[in-house]
């Protein structure tokens, strides 16, 4: 949960609908800015050697093959199983070697190289973080909490302080630290392409804190990155102006049609085989749980409110029955990212209120919120 005391800062650079959000991460008696906004680690319970995804070591496999180098080959150098590039998860202690002979043969500028290709298309995280942020720090704040699925050995806090905004990094378990510099540029640099995808923005006047006192590593650092670097800094971090954490999200619509065709596949299913409705699927989609009213739906669809009534009755569909069907499957996305209470999914949806929304929710599922995340999640509905 993320909670400061933001909402003379972040609410007034909200657009008008959103600028009263309840929301609890703009109410807290803590003062501003506060030192932590959120933490994410992946490393639950007593397990020191955890599984992790093999996502994004698949990505660096693919990187190093663009350089011109032989995963493979590198694998068994370092005694390392060919096979485990095929495998889709591994124990972090041997993903840490995998990282680090990638690093040691192909340079830690195939973390910058990689990170710099990083676009909205190539998410295969949970996607509804975006749709549910206005503020690129928003929006940040809730995509680390689905690192997880990534498979980065890092753990990471978004924190302000008077140097600014800092994504900090601190390695998983202990992994060696080429595997970790590898993946800390790899983080860092793709914050850059994705600030810009989503704000129409450059991210500019930001460095790179490291915990090591070497101007040798500093200097290779710099050169790979083209970013200033502080060492002896005591922490591995990102520094970011904090005015980036209230730059509107605002993504170009063709780049946000096709991440959430990736992303939110599992909302509207049904919806998916015509065109007319495939495309009201996709402007549902795009309201982010505001569907817009039947008359401006049917101008964002180039046609009059008589002819879009019409083509969804030979279809066998209202604008009512798809808006509700839109809404259902996203309250069911959102309960399963387990991120979010039925308050804040109700103001999400523009429901009149959480009474309203548990109303609909009986009514779509023949249960309460609750009773359907113990028989579909195996738990009780967030409370936080």
């Amino acid at each position: 949960m993320i909670s400061y005391q933001a909402a003379n800062v972040v609410a007034s650079s909200y657009p008008a609908p959103f600028a009263k959000d309840p929301s609890p991460r703009l109410q807290s008696s803590e003062p501003f800015p506060a030192p932590c906004l959120v933490t994410r680690s992946a490393i639950q319970g007593p397990n020191a050697d955890p599984f992790i995804p093999t996502w994004k070591f698949r990505q660096f496999l693919e990187e190093a093959r663009a350089a011109g180098l032989d995963p493979h080959a590198i694998m068994a150098r370092h005694g390392l199983s060919a096979a485990l590039t095929q495998e889709n998860q591994l124990p972090l202690s041997t993903l840490g070697l995998a990282l680090s002979a990638l690093a040691d043969e192909g340079g830690l500028k195939l973390g910058v190289s990689l990170g710099r290709k990083w676009h909205l298309r190539n998410f295969r995280i949970f996607g509804y973080a975006l749709l549910s942020s206005r503020t690129f720090g928003d929006f940040t704040d809730h995509w680390l909490g689905h690192f997880d699925y990534l498979g980065i050995p890092l753990d990471f806090e978004s924190r302000v302080d008077e140097r600014g905004w800092a994504l900090e990094m601190t390695p998983r378990g202990n992994i060696p630290r080429s595997a970790m510099l590898l993946s800390i540029l790899e983080a860092a640099t793709s914050v850059f392409p994705i600030y810009n995808q989503l704000t129409g923005h450059d991210l500019q006047d930001s460095y790179l804190e490291i915990c090591d006192d070497d101007a040798a590593l500093a200097q290779q650092l710099a050169k790979a990155t083209t970013l200033p670097v502080m060492i002896d800094a005591g922490r591995y971090a990102l520094v970011c102006p904090f005015a980036s954490r209230s730059q509107i999200v605002r993504p170009d619509r063709l780049v946000l049609t096709q991440l959430i065709d990736q992303q939110c596949a599992d909302i509207a299913v049904e919806m998916k085989g015509d065109a007319l409705l495939c495309r009201l699927r996709h402007a549902l989609l795009l309201s982010c749980g505001r569907p817009p009213k039947l008359e401006r739906m049917a101008c964002d669809l180039d046609m009059s409110k008589r002819t879009l009534n019409r083509a969804l009755a030979q279809r066998g569909w209202t604008y009512t029955k798809a808006v509700h069907v839109y809404r259902r499957d996203y309250a069911f996305a959102l309960l399963r990212s387990g991120e979010m209470v039925a308050k804040r999914i109700a103001y999400t949806l523009n429901f009149d209120g959480v009474e309203s929304f548990r109303r609909a929710f009986r009514i779509w599922t023949g249960a309460t919120v609750n009773e359907w995340c113990f028989r579909n999640l195996g738990r009780s509905a967030p409370r936080r």
